[in-house]
């Protein structure tokens, strides 16, 4: 098995001065290793949620465009039907 520190065979924790300057350096280059590869992966899943959210955006901006067009149909509609009634409901709105 590969470890990040040697285990310890006098159980006194992950002390780097009981080891030579090799393995020193051999386990804060695997540390390096293990850490690159973590943000590899980590970066990977925030473009992959970012990505989804985007697209789901996409479609409700879409669906509020339609619902928006309908409206002002809808609006239009009852201008053409009666206008004078139109015409009182805008000057309350104003006021």
């Amino acid at each position: 098995m590969l470890y990040a520190f040697p285990p310890s065979t006098d159980y006194s924790g992950y002390s780097l001065g009981t080891y030579t300057r090799q393995q020193q350096t051999d386990c804060w280059g695997r540390l390096a290793a293990v850490n690159c590869l973590l943000a590899g992966v980590g970066i990977t899943q925030v473009t992959r949620i970012l990505m989804y959210q985007s697209s789901q955006k996409t479609g409700s901006v879409e669906k509020a465009v339609e619902k928006d067009a309908k409206d002002v149909a809808d609006t239009a509609k009852g201008v053409a039907k009666d206008p004078q009634r139109a015409a009182r409901k805008v000057e309350v709105e104003i006021k």
